[in-house]
């Protein structure tokens, strides 16, 4: 076997503090082979970030105490280096993707200038020229379409599946041995998060560099990375062949985390949320840290395990002492109820929430007399009804429309035409008096609690807030009702007095869906609600929404790019592309057996836990069209492999023998006419 480009060695590090030190990782021990790709699992906080920082010494000197151990990059002991030799290494020797390329990007610097900057100072007989031809071939080699565009262009003026292709782009301009990419996808959608991931793992074996690939998406490691190590609490606990790690687990919580993803259920029934908080190697637990939270733990778990291997294979190491139990009992780590509510919505009732041919549309720059010169067009013609008691979930790439739908929805966006009815009222014809009285119905769960949660109030104070505003309560009476909301999200009444900072994204989530409920509205809108969480706590949150649903006959707004977790929640489903609804529909239809040819290639871009099942990439372009000027006949026609000359006229939604609407003429060879019935 040939040497080791990276080589971790017993690492443990540590945060200095007033109060001693906090552990983050100990005894980490792991290497990647010349030209291979390995992936880097776990629960946030389990020291994933931690550990690729320390590879490139990213970490505050100040704030990091490097116990012992070494990292060993090309046989060079990164802790032992000097400043000089840290900088030579960065970004000629080991590279890194950043999680976010908006953070990651100046965004005071042209984008070739950024590229060109990165050539010339690891490469000083590089002319401007010279770095200027490669910037663009770089560029190229991404699959930019508009290369021009992109070298004169500032990051905020591109897509976020753009700019991470650029970061990529950066990172492979000096042809590092070592590439690090810390969840370089969680952001994007499916459909450009599987041309990135294309791109990677192409563009890395082509010129055999080594990767390291951190994620929580278990489904993205089986694609993408030949062997898996598995972190919890600052340690390795599992680690071996992708295949193997993943199809047959061998730690409990391997096994656990594989159970709460919405693949391992029935559409509609209670996930296998692993019980209680992940743990962090700063939470100083005897033996083994997973056991407060495992069914199988026993007095032996009071122990350390040491990471061996298996009776399996030689080649897959576990840190546990009942992972044979685990495979013979083959049991369930983390258990659930089996069935959520049944589908809500009584199709023969009204509507509570009705959109009629809405469209919303935003002026752009102006002229000298004030007109404007062009409009962004958000909604087209947008046309959905929900029903009480159902969930509504609404699938596109980014830029469909689904959060101007969602301000829409809540009265926070006028409509430019089209007619928005709730309960039989107009949205936008109240009085903003009546409006506001509205309001009370219908509320809102953001992407992001840390950002839409007052940082200098309590939590008892966040969730009260709508009801001291809005309800005609006494204080004895807001009380019990904050008590009883907190009782019902999971949160101990202890914990009220505290503030949001003080509290993981699972439990901000909790406090942010407290605080919507606080005035008992009939519509909640979930946006992105479970995007950046991790799949155990996403878990715990999709149940948590099932049960109030039930208990307190919610209707959901369920927005989402994650097309299995809509799968798994959602009563119906509408499709949005530019715009407009191109597939509505049951959830178990639309997704298990689409119509349209864009929600087959939204499907076919979801990795897949199954190995075999390889990334997809089946658009035609991979940019969406721009929204100023509207593509004419069908929206999709450019980006469509089954696009032909029926195309070129713009089609209704039209009814299908089996409920659905779809907005086209044919797919995949088959023409929807033959099905069509009067909708």
């Amino acid at each position: 076997m040939n040497r080791p480009v990276l080589k971790v060695e017993s690492l443990s590090l540590e945060f200095p503090h007033r109060l001693g030190g906090f552990p983050a990782l100990e005894g980490v021990n792991f290497h990647i082979a010349p030209g291979e790709i390995v992936g880097l699992v776990g629960e946030s906080g389990s020291g994933k970030s931690v550990t690729a920082m320390s590879v490139l010494r990213l970490l505050p000197e100040g704030a990091t105490h490097y116990r012992r151990g070494r990292i060993l990059v090309l046989d060079r002991d990164v802790l032992t280096a000097d400043p000089g030799q840290l900088r030579r290494m960065r970004g000629a020797t080991a590279s890194m993707i950043f999680q976010e390329p908006m953070n990651a990007l100046n965004p005071t610097i042209r984008i070739g200038r950024q590229i060109m900057q990165v050539i010339r100072t690891h490469e000083k007989r590089v002319s401007k020229a010279q770095a200027e031809v490669r910037a663009r071939q770089l560029l190229v080699e991404m699959q930019v379409q508009d290369v021009d565009r992109v070298m004169r262009s500032y990051p905020f003026e591109l897509s976020g599946g753009l700019r991470q292709r650029v970061l990529i782009a950066m990172a492979f301009s000096c042809n590092p041995s070592l590439l690090i990419a810390d969840e370089p996808t969680t952001a994007l959608d499916v459909t450009v998060q599987a041309q990135v991931l294309g791109l990677l793992r192409e563009r890395a074996r082509e010129r055999g560099m080594s990767v390291l690939f951190i994620t929580h998406d278990l489904a993205v490691v089986s694609q993408l990375c030949d062997r898996a190590y598995v972190m919890y609490a600052g340690r390795i606990i599992e680690q071996g062949a992708t295949r193997e790690v993943l199809q047959k687990p061998l730690h409990p919580y391997t096994r656990a985390l594989l159970q709460s993803l919405p693949e391992a259920a029935e559409p509609k029934h209670y996930l296998a949320a692993i019980p209680g908080t992940a743990a962090s190697a700063a939470d100083r637990i005897s033996g083994c840290s997973f056991r407060p939270r495992c069914a199988l733990a026993t007095n032996s778990c009071s122990q350390l395990p040491p990471l061996a291997p298996s009776r399996r294979s030689s080649e897959h190491e576990v840190a546990c002492w009942r992972s044979e139990d685990t495979i013979e009992t083959d049991g369930s780590v983390a258990t659930a109820p089996k069935m959520m509510a049944a589908p809500g919505g009584d199709p023969h009732a009204p509507p509570l929430l009705r959109l009629t041919d809405v469209s919303v549309r935003f002026p752009v720059g102006h002229t000298w007399l004030g007109r404007p010169r062009s409009h962004v067009h958000a909604l087209n013609g947008v046309s959905l009804d929900i029903r009480r008691g159902e969930t509504l979930g609404i699938v596109g790439e980014s830029g469909c429309g689904k959060s101007t739908l969602s301000q829409v929805v809540m009265g926070l966006q006028p409509v430019t035409t089209g007619e928005v009815m709730f309960n039989g009222r107009d949205i936008f014809g109240q009085s903003q008096a009546d409006l506001k009285k509205l309001r009370q119905n219908f509320q809102i769960v953001f992407q992001d609690p840390q950002g839409s949660l007052d940082p200098r109030m309590s939590v008892e104070a966040l969730i009260s807030e709508p009801l001291v505003v809005a309800a005609e309560l006494s204080k004895v009476e807001i009380r019990e009702r904050v008590l009883d909301l907190a009782q019902r999200v999971g949160l101990r009444p202890e914990q009220l007095s505290r503030y949001p900072h003080q509290f993981s994204g699972g439990q901000r989530q909790r406090i942010a869906i407290a605080r919507a409920l606080a005035l008992q509205p009939d519509l909640v809108v979930l946006d992105e609600n479970t995007s950046a969480l991790d799949v155990s706590v996403q878990a715990q949150i999709l149940n948590l929404l099932a049960d109030l649903q039930q208990q307190m006959n919610l209707t959901y707004l369920f927005i989402s790019h994650n097309v299995a977790v809509v799968r798994h929640f959602a009563d119906r489903v509408a499709v949005m592309y530019l715009g407009e609804v191109v597939e509505l529909g049951n959830a178990r239809d639309v997704l298990e057996r689409p119509a349209h040819p864009y929600t087959r290639s939204l499907l076919a871009a979801v990795p897949k836990l199954e190995h075999e099942a390889g990334l997809s990439q089946p658009l035609r372009n991979t940019e969406l069209p721009s929204n100023r000027r509207l593509p004419t006949g069908c929206f999709f026609k450019d980006r469509c492999i089954h696009a032909d000359h029926n195309c070129t006229t713009r089609q209704e939604l039209r009814g299908l023998s089996d409920g659905r609407k779809v907005r086209c003429v044919q797919t995949g060879g088959f023409s929807l006419q033959q099905e069509v019935v009067s909708a």
